[in-house]
């Protein structure tokens, strides 16, 4: 990309977001200060039909009676940590711990904690940890 003269380099990156991914764009002198937010931060230009956002959701009946599945959208290849945790904070049983790739995937709690016994009835939270994003869903189970 070659500049011509009064011609600025901008860069933006969204304030929640990962510092991986910068998008430059040609900008006016810094006096006008034109503001440019795309709606695809994070997601190269390439990913067609990849969610634009992190989203953490549950699949099916709510309130769960035996098994909740878990939906989770990455924008881009992150390494997760997708735990349940009861109403007092308390981490009962972690679910995914590793890289995944962009997209959807699904994943499934039985409710039982992590020494496999069942759990009583009540609210748990999955709670979705990326480097540059947490989400919360909201667990229903009744027995």
């Amino acid at each position: 990309m070659q500049f011509r003269g009064g011609e600025y380099l901008a860069a933006w990156d969204d304030y929640n977001q990962s510092i991986d991914f910068v998008q430059l764009v040609q900008s006016t002198p810094p006096d006008s200060f034109n503001i440019i937010c795309p709606t695809n931060v994070g997601v190269p230009p390439t990913a067609a039909g990849t969610p634009r956002e992190v989203a953490l959701s549950v699949s099916g009946v709510v309130p769960v009676r035996q098994s909740a599945a878990l939906r989770l959208a990455l924008p881009i290849a992150t390494h997760v940590d997708l735990a349940i945790y009861d109403v007092q904070g308390r981490r009962v049983r972690g679910l995914l711990n590793g890289w995944l790739p962009a997209g959807v995937t699904t994943a499934s709690w039985d409710g039982r904690d992590r020494d496999g016994r069942a759990v009583g009835s009540g609210v748990y939270f999955a709670r979705l940890l990326c480097p540059h994003a947490q989400r919360v869903a909201r667990v229903p189970l009744i027995r």
